[in-house]
């Protein structure tokens, strides 16, 4: 058996991240690590690693008093309005790649994966660099699982989910939690080719525009670095490439038309 090591990205900055789902949490942790005495898992939240029980060689009752004492003092230190606190999901999720990868290259044996937990609404400001880390995650076979609770939105996520082969869950009863992590996230990947894994039915691959960062059904594409725009610019803010002015007459003037008509979901995207 192959050692298994799984990495928690925790999103905390809901304030309805109670102690109850962080206990749920806890005791998914300690039944991966109970599978194996090879496996091992990792804390991510707020970019910081809150622990690796392979490097810190802590037992789970010191797990789960860092863990708790960790979400405690955050959210006593945002007790104003947590709702405020600007989000570090993308940022928490490319350090635990960088840490995962690390582990990569010491163990090349060892099985990789990620879990996030999404406890708030996407940030679209966020998009660039959250694809960014898809595409790396994909690149290197690491796999991305997302339960979703207090349905939030979360898009993004779900395409991560998609595009790495991992599981996207929407827990509809938080209090239930640890029922749908251990049913879809505690089988390792080589056993889930064995099992009937829960899977969406529709995944979601809206973008978010570069120029207002908002979510978008119809987007205009620079061809030359595949930027997103919600209305077509004369020059692309990401690679500073002017567009002919007669392709932005006819892009101007069919989006003037069609400006009282519903976006589509399945309209193609148009290319600058």
């Amino acid at each position: 058996m192959s050692a298994n090591h799984l990495s928690l990205v925790a999103d905390i900055k809901n304030k309805n991240l109670n102690l109850n789902v962080i206990k749920q949490l806890l005791v998914f942790i300690n039944a991966h690590l109970s599978n194996s005495d090879l496996n091992s898992a990792s804390i991510h939240i707020n970019t910081s690693i809150l622990l690796d029980t392979q490097e810190d060689d802590i037992g789970f009752g010191d797990i789960s008093e860092r863990f708790i004492r960790y979400v405690n003092n955050y959210y006593v230190g945002c007790r104003n309005d947590v709702s405020t606190a600007s989000s570090t999901l993308a940022s928490t999720l490319a350090q635990s790649l960088c840490h995962v990868n690390r582990k990569i290259v010491q163990e090349s044996k060892s099985t990789f994966r990620i879990l996030v937990v999404a406890a708030s609404d996407d940030v679209p400001p966020e998009y660039v660099s959250l694809m960014n880390s898809i595409f790396a995650a994909q690149k290197s076979k690491i796999v991305i699982d997302v339960v979703q609770i207090y349905n939030c939105n979360t898009i993004f996520l779900q395409q991560a989910a998609h595009l790495t082969g991992g599981n996207f869950i929407q827990a509809t009863d938080p209090e239930s939690l640890v029922q749908y992590l251990i049913m879809a996230f505690l089988p390792s990947q080589p056993l889930r080719a064995r099992l009937v894994q829960p899977r969406s039915d529709k995944v979601d691959f809206r973008a978010a525009c570069f120029c207002h960062k908002r979510i978008v059904d119809i987007a205009y594409i620079c061809s030359v670095c595949l930027s997103i725009f919600c209305q077509p610019p004369q020059r692309c803010s990401t690679c500073n490439s002017v567009f002919p002015a007669k392709t932005l007459q006819k892009f101007t003037g069919s989006l003037q038309t069609h400006s009282h008509a519903p976006f589509q979901p399945s309209s193609l995207r148009e290319s600058l």
